[in-house]
């Protein structure tokens, strides 16, 4: 059964980088992802490794506005026969959610009948701001759309969301209680051992990104030899190692495994 995913909030909460991470879980598995860019600014397909196709959905309406024609969108996931993801931005919130409420979810009981799954991922980042309109995004898609799968992510960025180690029970208790809510990912507040710290480790994740790499690319010798270099764009080595690289890369990986799972 293929699953057609959608990165998906009202706010910045960090789509892109969700999806920079499930993409790259599942290159790493051999599972085949097609990557769809909705963003008209283009963020995931910058990471050229990750083959994302663009898709320029803006249409000038008769009055000058501009609109947002999502028949291709509707077209990819009736027609799909392998995963697809959908890295969506801010804009198109709404209206992805107007599409699959639509008729009573006629949508989604189409997708359904053709035995394509519907995953939604909604990320909530740190600050209070933030996080107080991540929840409500979640809240509001839990409580008007029917027949998908909802993935929460917490993304302790720019600061911790809640308390360290709280367990999803707890966690549950900010979200609407329904069953479409199928797990919260609390990606990890990265340390690699004493002598790294979690700055360094924050600091390295956005060179990474900076640079539009993704871990399998950094970690490459033949064409990533920072070792060798005493600084890279004035950061220092000892937080360019292939070990710390190899540490982000698999706590990440620990997270979205149960995700993968659901989402199968």
């Amino acid at each position: 059964m293929p699953a057609v995913h959608f990165t998906l909030s009202r706010c910045r909460s960090g789509k892109t980088f969700i999806c920079w991470l499930l993409t790259q879980y599942a290159l790493y598995n051999g599972q085949v992802l097609k990557i769809y860019d909705l963003d008209p600014n283009f963020a995931i397909s910058k990471f050229k490794a990750l083959q994302a196709k663009q898709l320029n959905l803006q249409v000038k309406n008769d009055d000058g506005s501009i609109g947002y024609d999502f028949s291709q969108v509707v077209t990819i996931m009736k027609e799909t026969y392998s995963d697809v993801i959908f890295d969506a931005p801010a804009e198109l919130f709404s209206l992805i959610l107007n599409t699959f409420r639509k008729n009573d979810g006629e949508l989604v009981k189409f997708l359904n009948k053709l035995d394509v799954k519907v995953v939604f991922h909604l990320p909530v980042s740190g600050g209070e701001y933030n996080k107080n309109e991540g929840i409500k995004c979640v809240n509001e898609v839990l409580t008007t759309i029917t027949g998908v799968d909802c993935i929460v992510w917490l993304n302790h960025y720019p600061e911790p969301i809640f308390e360290e180690n709280m367990t999803q029970n707890r966690l549950m208790n900010y979200f609407a209680d329904k069953p479409s809510l199928k797990y919260i990912v609390d990606l990890p507040l990265l340390t690699s051992g004493e002598n790294l710290t979690k700055d360094n480790d924050n600091l390295l994740l956005k060179q990474i990104l900076s640079e539009k790499r993704i871990f399998g690319e950094i970690l490459d010798p033949i064409h990533f030899k920072y070792a060798q270099e005493p600084s890279l764009n004035g950061v220092p080595v000892f937080i360019m190692t292939d070990y710390q690289i190899a540490f982000l890369r698999d706590e990440f990986d620990k997270a979205i495994q149960n995700v993968a799972e659901i989402a199968s």
